[in-house]
């Protein structure tokens, strides 16, 4: 396997990116962002690298006693902390800087990837001008989606599913409600969030596929009973299911109990009722919003910002885009 280093020398910040890959593939054609774009970047937007080096601090990729990969960063020196939940797999950890173009980043992503569609991953952002502290941590009950400026404020939001809600109500992984998460940056709480009834207008447009496909099926013409539960109606009634969850996620539970009545028997949403609340209630995501819908209480929202059209990064380029402060070295050799 070859191995290969890049030095990216930036105005202020020296950066190394020490690179694991093998031969590299061709880039992918071009796509600079212009004044007023939404920076956006998937799973594959991360970095499959060994290491990135600042002017203070590192983050490196190493193998525990039992051969399990993980990430440990430093700074000064010093151990910041580690990342660990990383498998056997060293391409499964990856990073991200953010800003993407910005040759001085403020945030390191870092993160722990289960290589599948839908399969568990693991977040956190650190703050590398305050001290390295750790702004968010998620856990192997997420799925991410990606990570997005959706309000244009500077502070990027992530994006992704949860994992909490399987086999709800005797539905199969595949049809159980995989509600959409959004964490933002909270400033009095000084650190992210999930805050779903922020972003309703975009988690609507999942949630109103799920619920028009329901009202096309002939399920929804009549009041659903559970006990005429099979796999016929399972498969419509997973959208009912799907779009109530979603909606609690976004603090509207009476407009998602009033949507439940309306097309089950009063036994039926008693007890998918329940249900739900039962998953809501171990919920921690849910009980971020609903702490925070709390905190907001009686405070209008923020004028509504609407972004430009998104990028969103899928490859490394981006790398080569961190100008004009920036060059790009000869390969370095990387050891073990």
């Amino acid at each position: 396997m070859t191995t290969r280093g890049v030095w990216i020398l930036a105005a202020f910040m020296p950066i190394l990116v020490v690179n694991a890959w093998a031969a590299p593939e061709a880039d992918k054609p071009e796509i600079i962002s212009s004044p007023g774009q939404a920076m956006t970047a998937d799973a594959m937007g991360f970095l499959n690298v060994r290491a990135i080096r600042g002017k203070e601090w590192s983050v490196v990729r190493m193998k525990n006693a039992d051969g399990l990969w993980y990430a440990r960063l430093e700074a000064r020196g010093a151990l910041v902390t580690e990342f660990a939940d990383c498998g056997n797999r060293e391409d499964w950890i990856r990073f991200m800087l953010w800003p993407i173009d910005d040759p001085d980043p403020r945030f390191l992503l870092v993160l722990r990837y289960s290589g599948g569609v839908n399969g568990p991953d693991a977040l956190d952002i650190i703050h590398l001008k305050e001290n390295y502290r750790t702004l968010l941590k998620v856990s192997s009950d997420f799925n991410l989606t990606k990570v997005e400026d959706l309000n244009s404020d500077g502070w990027p939001e992530v994006i992704g599913k949860s994992r909490l809600y399987g086999n709800l109500l005797d539905l199969t992984r595949a049809m159980s409600p995989t509600p959409t998460l959004i964490f933002s940056y909270r400033e009095d709480a000084k650190q992210y969030l999930c805050q779903n009834q922020k972003f309703r207008e975009k988690i609507g447009e999942t949630a109103d596929a799920r619920r028009k496909s329901f009202e096309q099926n002939p399920v929804s013409k009549h009041a659903f009973s559970y006990e005429k539960w099979n796999e016929t109606s399972r498969a419509a009634c997973a959208d009912l299911v799907a779009w109530v969850t979603e909606t609690c996620l976004m603090g509207d539970e009476a407009s998602a109990w009033a949507y439940l009545q309306q097309y089950t028997t009063p036994d039926t949403a008693v007890e998918i009722k329940a249900a739900i609340q039962e998953r809501l209630e171990a919920d921690p995501y849910y009980k971020a919003v609903k702490r925070t819908q709390e905190r907001d209480k009686g405070v209008s929202d923020q004028p509504k910002v609407t972004p430009g059209p998104s990028q969103t990064h899928t490859s490394h380029a981006w790398l080569k885009r961190i100008k004009p402060a920036v060059e790009l070295e000869a390969s370095i050799p990387v050891g073990g």
